[in-house]
């Protein structure tokens, strides 16, 4: 359910669902672990929603170029988690 919310979260914003996860590894409520993975889905979830917007409002160009990103930055995300 945590990673869910998320990515429900990362649509709108980062920051918030971020806070929430450090304190709850902080009081070690939920594991790192588990943190980390949710903060990851929050920006892959953002990002998507970023180049959704870019394609909307700046055309397929923009769109695909930051899609291009997003890929980029979640896989370093992953592969970095996988470590």
């Amino acid at each position: 359910g945590i990673l869910s919310l998320g990515g429900i979260s990362g649509l709108l914003d980062v920051d918030p669902i971020t806070l929430s996860m450090a304190d709850l590894t902080r009081t070690a409520a939920a594991p790192a672990a588990v943190a980390a993975a949710t903060i990851l889905t929050a920006a892959a979830a953002n990002g998507l929603a970023k180049a959704v917007l870019a394609i909307i409002f700046g055309g397929a160009r923009l769109g695909g170029t930051l899609a291009f990103l997003l890929i980029a930055a979640v896989g370093a995300g992953a592969l970095a988690y996988l470590q």
